[in-house]
């Protein structure tokens, strides 16, 4: 799905160095029996943190009677505008592990981490009242990062689980009648793909990434940008966001994002950002800053 035919250039290039290649063969020839160079194996550790904001806004009829028998019997709760304005922490750390045998073009990165996540949603409910809900989770993931020659690509799952946010939930009961109610949700799942060639040409697809997008109204995410080179600090994403919603009457709404990375080269630190824009009634704010402790090298077979 995601693989980029290289066309004619590559059909030219591969024709350019056919002989250059033809004459190395009886140096392979000679390599064939020879042992493989030790594989070279980093261990580190990668702590970061990080903060999410924003608001949204939707209504609800939260009760309708168990008797609503063609709109007759029992008592129906009217809908009530509800507006959401929350914030949130992270703090999180990953174990890496990276593995590269010299002479080969892949290397291969794997991570296992853990993240911790508060917020606090402040409601206010449009006959004045007002409450807070405290959701607090955790986020266990696990991903993957090949890269060979100039693609990179990186996979990462995981779940967010405890308090982490709430839908509304329609259901029908008896004969004709519906049920809306305000759930909490206690695991969301998340996951994330990236891709990028050279640093020039840069993919992404998620849901909930980090965990920082899954707490109080998980969103799901899609776009494309460019990291401006190799040699170059900063990485820009644009796509379409979208997010569940709690109006029955509307249950998905798209928004379009921005996503931007800064991550120095020799550094050990790096921030990104995820900002939301196009509408009034829903905004979303993830700010995160990591920090690579020294790693430590070995090499094995």
């Amino acid at each position: 799905m995601f693989r980029v035919p290289l066309g004619f250039r590559y059909l030219t290039t591969v024709a350019a160095l056919l002989p250059a290649l033809l004459a190395t063969v009886p140096a392979q020839a000679q390599a064939v029996g020879s042992e493989p160079a030790p594989l070279e194996i980093t261990h580190g550790v990668e702590l970061r943190g990080g903060y999410t904001g924003g608001r949204y806004s939707h209504s609800t009829d939260d009760f309708h009677s168990s008797l609503s028998i063609f709109n007759g019997g029992g008592n129906a709760r009217t809908g009530s505008a509800v507006e959401h304005r929350f914030d949130g922490l992270m703090l999180g750390a990953d174990y890496v592990i990276g593995q590269h045998r010299p002479g080969r073009p892949t290397t291969t990165t794997l991570r296992v981490g853990l993240d911790v996540l508060g917020a606090a949603d402040r409601l206010r409910i449009g006959d004045g009242r007002r409450a807070t809900l405290n959701l607090l989770a955790a986020h266990p993931h696990f991903s993957i990062d090949v890269q060979r020659n100039r693609w990179q690509t990186r996979v990462g799952v995981g779940v967010l689980a405890g308090r982490v946010s709430y839908y509304a939930q329609e259901g029908s009961f008896d004969l004709l009648s519906t049920n809306i109610t305000v759930d909490m949700v206690h695991a969301v799942a998340t996951f994330q793909l990236e891709m990028n060639w050279n640093h020039w040409f840069q993919y992404e697809v998620g849901y909930d990434s980090n965990g920082l997008l899954g707490m109080v109204n998980p969103v799901s995410y899609g776009g494309v940008g460019t990291g401006f080179g190799p040699r170059s600090t900063l990485a820009l994403v644009v796509g379409v966001s979208s997010t569940a919603s709690l109006e029955y009457q509307s249950p998905v709404s798209s928004f379009a994002y921005s996503r931007v990375v800064l991550a120095p080269t020799g550094r050990p630190w790096q921030a990104s950002a995820f900002i939301t824009y196009g509408s009034e009634l829903y905004q979303r704010t993830a700010l995160q800053g990591g920090y690579k402790l020294p790693t430590k090298s070995s090499t094995g077979r």
